[in-house]
């Protein structure tokens, strides 16, 4: 029997319009996008847990806490346009047959 499992992505870009810079903006001395992740992470539904941007400032603040970065293109125009680059790069298959399945 195989064993399933499940990523986690969480989409972060600074370009943020009602709120600028929001991912980066402190809270009780972490930045918002660490606080995020970890909740992600401690809640044991995913693993592994990634933060998906397309900004170079987003990754190193990232990286600097250990938190795993997956970049991607600034032309992603919505968060789930994000989560779909990172899947298609981390499942390839699986993307290929779920997208002849859903044209059916």
């Amino acid at each position: 029997m195989s064993t399933f499992r499940i990523a986690g992505v969480i989409p972060a870009r600074l370009s943020s319009t009602r709120l600028s810079r929001k991912v980066l903006r402190v809270i009780a001395g972490r930045p918002m996008v660490e606080w995020v992740w970890r909740a992600a992470s401690a809640s044991g539904l995913m693993d592994p847990v990634v933060v998906a941007t397309d900004s170079d400032e987003v990754a190193g603040v990232c990286r600097e806490r250990g938190i795993p970065v997956a970049m991607t293109s600034p032309e992603c125009p919505s968060g789930s346009d994000r989560v779909r680059e990172v899947a298609a790069r981390s499942m390839p298959t699986y993307m290929s047959t779920s997208r002849a399945m859903s044209r059916r």
